[in-house]
């Protein structure tokens, strides 16, 4: 999916966010469904000072936004409802079942000025960026951006798909020169034959943030070079609502296993409905729950019908913070084909649940086989994947070593405040 985020700063300031008396933040975000950005955002915000820090939330009123922005505005948070869509986001992991929206938001033109009639007499310092796919350019809405409001000191932009965000690298160049640029790659580089404009926002860039060494190290294979001004920043993570359960060495009479991701090929869901099926069919009495909506739903349901194992599969949608489910799970599986760093990983892996995941992207650096999970080959087969479940399930000091060390490998290194401040350590160091 592909994302682009810009963080502005007014271009005087010279410190870093922490070291600065006062700032006023700004979030803003045309998404209808709960996803990457808006964990990060919920991570992001606990760290800054309200002392400090005036936050300020520019966010659709979509179904099921309130479970999000009702814990943000606890603690401080200003919530101006937007309309930033041009049509209804697709939906994803977190997507909420289709619903009216009770609450008429303002066009996006009234809705940028009554956010800076907000903002103003606090003075806006730091503007953050996110945009989904709709009809509506990244050029269109930056141009309008420069027409209101503020030159930036840094923009800082993140998707998946780089074509498109080479474009918007070029539309930040000719609107705002003085600009620091930060390009966060967020996946592998997909292209067979990199465009100029892909060359240039990589080359040109100030910073380049990776979420992964294998992230950093496919870029280089495929552009010949690493930037001067280089990083690997994983996904932060809040760690303080997800507990660590230890796992009981016990035979349970049922088996829970779960997928949480968008219903896209990439994630080869078809693999964990077949390997099910096997598992099933070797005496495990086992079931499946499928969180999250997409374009492939229809497609598995088909497929599980045919296979005849409905009655042991629930496609549950849209499941608002899949974390609080986990102490009902025994086993997350991730038979990806294509990954970054996947937060829904992160998170089970925090809260001690074990992890089988294919070895793409940043998972290798995530799982070490044995010790903080099970990797099978990618693409993944229906034998590897259940000859891996089979096992964890039934090798209960294996499951137990391997929840008590994912556990602790991710608070240690992933932690959110940590994540944070090397993020902003990194603006201040090219302002």
């Amino acid at each position: 999916m592909t994302q682009l985020a810009l963080f502005f700063r007014t271009a005087d300031r010279k410190m870093s966010m922490i070291e600065q008396d006062h700032e006023s933040v700004l979030f803003l975000n045309n998404s209808s469904v709960i996803g990457g950005v808006e964990l990060l955002i919920s991570a992001i915000v606990p760290y800054l000072d309200r002392n400090r820090y005036r936050v300020f939330y520019g966010l659709p009123p979509f179904p099921g936004c309130e479970e999000h922005v009702a814990p943000l505005e606890e603690q401080g948070v200003t919530w101006v409802p937007l309309n930033l869509l041009a049509k209804p986001a697709s939906s994803s992991t977190s997507a909420p079942p289709s619903s009216p929206v009770t609450t008429p938001a303002p066009s996006l033109k009234a809705s940028l000025i009554q956010i800076w009639k907000k903002i103003i007499p606090e003075r806006i310092d730091s503007l953050i960026y996110h945009h989904r796919d709709t009809r509506q350019t990244k050029a269109k809405f930056i141009r309008m951006l420069s027409s209101i409001g503020t030159q930036p000191g840094i923009c800082h932009l993140i998707a998946g798909n780089y074509d498109w965000m080479a474009g918007a690298d070029a539309a930040c160049r000719e609107l705002f020169p003085r600009a620091r640029r930060v390009i966060h790659m967020a996946n592998p580089p997909v292209f067979s034959t990199p465009t100029g404009l892909e060359r240039r926002m990589y080359r040109d860039a100030h910073a380049v943030i990776f979420v992964s060494e294998q992230t950093r190290g496919a870029w280089k294979k495929k552009l010949g070079s690493i930037p001067m001004r280089d990083t690997v920043l994983p996904e932060p993570i809040e760690m303080g609502h997800i507990p660590f359960t230890e796992r009981e060495a016990i035979d349970k009479h049922t088996w829970s296993l779960c997928t949480i991701g968008r219903l896209s090929p990439v994630k080869a869901l078809d693999v964990a409905i077949r390997s099910l099926k096997e598992v099933r069919a070797s005496g495990l009495d086992a079931r499946l729950t499928i969180m999250g909506t997409g374009p492939e739903e229809e497609h598995l349901r088909k497929l599980t019908a045919e296979l005849g194992v409905n009655e042991f599969i629930d496609f549950a949608g849209f499941v608002s913070g899949p974390e609080k489910h986990f102490d009902d799970i025994d086993i997350l599986l991730q038979p990806s084909l294509s990954e970054g760093m996947p937060i829904s990983v992160l998170q089970a892996m925090a809260a001690g649940l074990p992890v089988i995941a294919t070895d793409v992207g940043g998972l290798p650096e995530l799982i070490r086989h044995e010790e903080t999970g099970l990797m099978i080959p990618a693409p993944p087969k229906v034998d590897d994947l259940t000859a891996a479940i089979c096992r964890l399930l039934s090798d209960h000091a294996l499951r137990r070593h391997i929840s008590s060390e994912a556990s602790a490998f991710v608070r240690s290194r992933f932690e959110a405040g940590k994540a944070v401040a090397e993020l902003t350590d990194l603006y201040a160091s090219i302002l």
